[in-house]
């Protein structure tokens, strides 16, 4: 893998001086497999209801040429927001015969190394794909539950690792540009505690160690404007 990175950067470093660009997308952040499921892996290790549902997803890309017109090197970072669905946050109340339930919401950030290729066609459009690997960071905000007057808080730490990026999309006079992009975050155990508030003294009453390992996964539809 690191062999990867250093390809990468030798890439970004031979490009540094000829013609950049900057692409700004915007769009939808579809969760994929485990992430998405209203009953998750989740349930197995004891808890409840951690489905993610569709978000969005805000992203910068840098681009160097390496062979003009054709294929260029890039840089991109990603900031995606999810939050839990209706199910999930349903199933929540049914397992804990909760009376009230705020979600988790869910942020992703893939910072990636990539190339791309472009093939441009006489009418001015282009259709291109690029593909590339860097880190991924994911964080949870805090889950909680009102039960019978009590709170149960839920907080899990960030994780980080592995980001792969495949994209496939099309480009009309270099300007505005159409992309359908997969990021996975590979397996991921993410640990933290569930909190116990009394209602009566307002403090921790108890605090339970909990962890679990998913499979975070996204496919983005975006729509940009390339400068």
């Amino acid at each position: 893998m690191s062999k990867i990175f250093l390809f990468l950067i030798t890439l970004f470093l031979n490009g540094a001086t000829a013609a950049q660009s900057i692409t700004v997308n915007a769009g939808l952040a579809l969760p994929l497999g485990e992430y998405s499921l209203t009953d998750n892996i989740e349930l197995s290790n004891g808890g409840f209801g951690s489905g993610v549902g569709l978000g969005y997803g805000i992203a910068v890309e840098y681009g160097y040429p390496i062979i003009k017109n054709t294929l260029e090197g890039y840089a991109e970072v990603t900031f995606n927001r999810n939050k839990q669905n209706s199910a999930a946050i349903k199933s929540v109340k049914n397992a804990y015969k909760a009376d009230e339930v705020t979600g988790y919401k869910y942020t992703s950030i893939p910072i990636i190394l990539g190339v791309k290729y472009t093939k441009k066609q006489e009418v001015g459009i282009g259709f291109f794909a690029q593909a590339g690997a860097g880190i991924g960071l994911l964080s949870f905000s805090d889950f909680s539950a009102k039960i019978d007057g009590n709170e149960l808080i839920g907080d899990f730490k960030r994780s980080s690792g592995l980001a792969l990026s495949g994209t496939i999309g099309a480009s009309i006079s270099d300007l505005f540009v159409f992309s359908i992009k997969y990021t996975g975050f590979g397996e991921r155990e993410v640990a933290g505690e569930m909190i116990k508030k009394s209602k009566a003294t307002g403090v921790d009453d108890a605090i339970t160690k909990t962890s679990y390992s998913f499979k975070p996964a996204l496919l983005s539809f975006n729509v940009g404007v390339q400068f």
